[in-house]
């Protein structure tokens, strides 16, 4: 079981022309998806409020990435923002006990 802890984002792309965008995180491997609480009016900055988003790894998925992506949440369809992908292999050899920190810029 891998445990991401979602802390903040910075410079989004802000996709509401109106108001600010209500973004959330989403984890995908292979068929599997863990959908993040939405920050409502979070913009462009948001804080993710150290949310826990948990994903099954198995022997067939430990060597396909992981996607880490962001959505602004709309009535009808929501907007993508950004995403990366991450190596399993890499974030289990973070630190001893597989704990560390990953920073990336979408």
């Amino acid at each position: 079981l891998l445990v991401v802890t979602t802390f903040s984002a910075s410079s989004l792309r802000n996709m509401d022309m109106f108001s600010q965008q209500d973004p959330y995180v989403a984890l995908e491997l292979e068929d599997q998806v863990a959908r993040g609480s939405t920050v409502p009016r979070g913009g462009t900055e948001p804080n993710f409020r150290e949310e826990e988003l948990e994903i099954r790894i198995t022997r067939q998925n430990w060597s396909k990435p992981l996607r880490v992506a962001l959505y602004d949440e709309d009535p009808g369809r929501d907007d993508f923002i950004g995403e990366c992908l991450l190596g399993l292999l890499a974030l289990t050899s973070l630190a001893p006990g597989g704990e560390g920190a990953v920073e990336n810029t979408m």
